[in-house]
């Protein structure tokens, strides 16, 4: 059995949270992986200092350097996984490996969002060469999504669209607020407290996470790319305890969600994240804490649901390792399988939730309904909770089905009246 085990020399970029964790889960499993004849041998591990702790044990022998090109030019190593994040450093590695005929693991969804085109042309100049890019890791931590779509679903079915909770920082918080009332900023507090959220959390609150993450996901199913700085992002930071008590009377949640799909008769593709007014009879309004979901929406096999969590050291670290299995044993998919030309719309209909707060004088509800039947909105309902405030008055309106643009146009308007003391909130409905 020992003579038909094959030796993968590894160079491990990033010794952080992940690092650890694919570092515990080879020493663990590497009885196992021989018997599928792999034995993973971490012979380089980069990092910025070479005499910080650790703490997780270093594999036996494995070199540490802070030196990138002490593992381009080994040519004894055979894959390279990135777990450093950022854009910086980490595309020196992932680029770099590439270039040297190496096959890369990556968890990188910011990366590879914003530089997809050249990954894709570097991928495809040296797969001749046997280097394979893999990167399951890199939308919802330890679900298994990219491979199956990838291998299962593409070739066979034809995605309509995408759903997700992709960020497990804002749907804790989202989760928090719905369940006992407390503000955006307690919610915020707690998810920082508990190591869910970053001291600056504008990335995962703002969606720009989870922008990445829908711009990977469009590729994979719709097959365009869609840069990240073209994608409407609107995060949760406006959102407060009235609102989930408006949805409670909608019987609906409120989620950050990532959605592609196509539209004109599949010839175009819409993309956004926003908070979304989920319908409680739909799965992903029961998703809760900190595990993410992806809904996926196809001709034929109906509606799929793709669980579970979505960060963390060991789901991130076990698909990264399970992506190096997978290269290691030669039956990686091709990473990007579907490519089309789609035309992107930034505009999209749907019915809308608008919350505007005022202060309470009469004629309000009158102008409202003037404004919106300028723009040729039609509203749907009309939402009040007792009145504790008249200086502070939220209520809401709902909207049958029009455009986002004309929604936007409303916003602004009701802005710009003296009785409207902020901007109003606008979301969509699932």
């Amino acid at each position: 059995m020992t003579s038909n085990v094959k030796t993968v020399n590894v160079a491990l970029c990033g010794a952080g949270i992940v690092g650890g964790g694919v570092c515990q889960i080879i020493k663990e499993r590497q009885e196992v992986f021989k018997t599928l004849g792999i034995q993973f041998n971490i012979k380089t591990i980069l990092v910025r200092n070479v005499s910080k702790k650790r703490d997780f044990e270093l594999p036996a022998g494995a070199k540490l350097t802070d030196n990138v090109e002490d593992i381009f030019s080994d040519d004894s190593i055979d894959l390279i996984v990135e777990v450093m994040g950022g854009l910086g450093a980490a595309k020196t590695v992932v680029f770099g490996g590439l270039k040297a005929k190496k096959s890369v693991v990556t968890a990188n969804k910011a990366l590879i969002s914003y530089h997809l085109n050249e990954i894709e042309e570097l991928v495809n100049t040296f797969s001749k060469d046997g280097s394979r890019f893999a990167f399951e890791a890199a939308v919802g931590g330890g679900i298994p999504v990219i491979k199956s779509l990838q291998r299962d679903i593409i070739g066979a079915d034809d995605v309509m669209q995408v759903s997700g909770i992709l960020n497990g920082t804002t749907n804790y918080m989202l989760t928090k607020m719905d369940q006992t009332g407390c503000s955006y900023e307690a919610a915020l507090k707690e998810a920082q407290d508990l190591g869910f959220a970053e001291a600056d959390p504008t990335a995962d609150v703002e969606g720009h996470d989870a922008r990445s993450k829908i711009s990977l996901l469009c590729r994979l199913t719709l097959g365009v790319w869609i840069k990240d700085e073209d994608i409407s992002c609107t995060g949760i930071s406006t959102l407060t305890a009235d609102d989930f008590e408006y949805a409670k009377i909608l019987r609906s949640k409120i989620k950050l969600l990532g959605i592609c799909k196509k539209v004109n008769n599949g010839t175009g593709a819409e993309i956004y994240v926003s908070p979304v007014i989920v319908p409680i009879s739909n799965t992903i309004s029961s998703t809760n804490g900190a595990t993410n979901i992806v809904e996926v929406r196809s001709k034929y096999l109906g509606t799929t649901y793709y669980v579970g969590a979505g960060a963390g050291r060991f789901p991130t670290a076990t698909s990264i390792v399970g992506d190096m299995l997978e290269i290691s044993l030669n039956k990686s998919p091709k990473p990007f399988p579907l490519k089309q030309n789609l035309t992107q719309h930034t505009d999209y209909p749907g019915r809308f939730y608008i919350r505007i707060n005022i202060r309470d004088a009469t004629g309000i509800i009158r102008t409202v309904g003037a404004i919106c039947e300028n723009e040729g909105v039609s509203i749907h309902s009309v939402l009040q909770i007792p009145i504790t405030d008249k200086q502070n008055v939220p209520f809401v309106i709902t909207t049958d089905e029009t455009l986002a643009s004309k929604v936007k146009v409303v916003v602004d308007s009701l802005e710009k009246q003296p009785w409207c003391l902020k901007r109003p909130v606008a979301l969509p409905f699932l």
